[in-house]
């Protein structure tokens, strides 16, 4: 117990530590007609052990995880796809999500939308609920809010405090510099259509611009130090994705096929959503997801289902990152004529830490406890290579 509140404690002072040593900017300070981000990743993972004629251990895994983000006015759309399929002494099993949500809002002025969203989850040994068949599940409604891409500003951020570090800069950059010196680094895309294999010195030297009117940069301005520092975050570094806001949505859906007996497929369901999201300093990433969904019929808060996602990534530093997510399944149940248990509750926690080596090359090191209603826990430990091509 007390190890635990030891851990939790250093947690804070670190998060606390960040906030001090602040900027002279806050992540919501950075608003921003269209914002975007785009990730594909690969995962690797490989076992084997033989002794004699025997072999032991023959296992792997390879996955996939593809994500777009857009959001502008009046137009927001995500797409998340992950893959994966795992080895295990010849028997193979493949998983397939994928979550798709489009918003269109009713007043560029305001953040009220009408949304459109699309789930899809394919596992091969999905049979063994009852049916062979994916669960797809449709939903329509609206909702209130908005999500932010502030990226490029963490990317300015980390930017600055190299600089300090070196003495190029004397200090923090004022807030409206460092906001344009974070919009410029959006524009990576038209600096290279525009100038093309030439656009990084063209790039560089408009940054170089920028920090001088603050009259903060030394008189030499970046220099080779300060080109190279800055090509190392946004090159060679991986900054993790910073996003902030939040949205509540309430709609109606259907779930269109299911492996799972239990359910009857096309009934109309109702479906409530809470997601929200914020970096915590400027090390962290905080996000949160809340659905629930119930029939529109006599069953309605009788049948629910309810999953809560949490994550937390925090950056060790500029080379290591640490993630923690946590996923609570809830299923309460209407009919329980057959002895069936009323609810149902699944938690799935992982632990994660991310390495980065070279060229878009990293090493993870996964741990995992998962807890199924009725089971005994189970828990994984593996490593693998991952390959970041966005």
């Amino acid at each position: 117990m007390w190890k635990t509140i030891t851990a939790v404690a250093a947690l804070v002072f670190v998060l606390v530590c960040d906030l001090a040593l602040g900027q002279n900017v806050s992540v919501t300070d950075y608003e921003v007609a269209v914002s975007t981000a785009k990730d594909l990743r690969f995962d690797v993972n490989y076992a084997f052990d033989r002794q004699g004629d025997s072999t032991r251990v023959d296992q792997g895994f390879g996955g996939v995880a593809f994500k777009k983000f857009y959001s502008s006015l009046p137009f927001a759309w995500n797409v998340d796809v992950t893959g994966s399929s795992s080895k295990s002494r010849g028997d193979f099993t493949s998983i397939l999500d994928f979550v798709g949500r489009f918003n269109r809002y009713v007043d560029e002025q305001k953040d009220v939308f009408g949304f459109g969203r699309l789930a899809v989850n394919y596992i091969t040994e999905a049979d063994i609920l009852g049916r062979d068949e994916p669960r797809i599940d449709v939903t329509i409604g609206g909702g209130y809010g908005r999500f932010v891409n502030a990226s490029p500003l963490a990317k300015a951020v980390r930017i600055e405090d190299f600089l300090i570090k070196e003495g190029i800069l004397k200090d923090h950059l004022p807030k409206e510099i460092i906001l344009e010196l974070a919009t410029l680094i959006r524009k990576e895309g038209e600096y290279s259509d525009r100038y093309g294999a030439v656009y990084e010195a063209k790039w560089y030297n408009d940054m170089e611009k920028i920090m001088g009117k603050s009259g903060l940069l030394r008189k030499e301005g970046l220099g080779a130090l300060g080109a190279v520092r800055i090509g190392e975050v946004l090159y060679r570094e991986k900054v993790q994705d910073r996003y902030y806001g939040y949205d509540i949505t309430a709609g109606a859906g259907a779930t269109l096929s299911t492996p799972d007996t239990t359910m009857e497929r096309g009934k109309a369901l109702m479906s409530l959503g809470f997601r929200w999201s914020r970096p915590v300093a400027w090390r962290s990433q905080l996000d949160q997801q809340f659905i629930l969904n119930t029939p529109f019929d006599v069953d309605m808060f009788n049948i629910i289902t309810i999953t809560q996602t949490s994550r937390l990534v925090y950056e060790l530093s500029n080379r290591i990152d640490f993630s923690v997510s946590h996923i609570l399944f809830f299923k309460k149940l209407a009919d329980v004529s057959n002895g069936e248990d009323e609810t149902f509750v699944d938690n799935s926690v992982r632990l994660a830490f991310l390495f980065y080596l070279e060229n878009y090359i990293n090493l993870t090191v996964n741990l995992g406890f998962d807890k199924y209603e009725g089971q005994d826990m189970v828990t994984t430990f593996n490593t693998g290579l991952r390959f970041d091509i966005w």
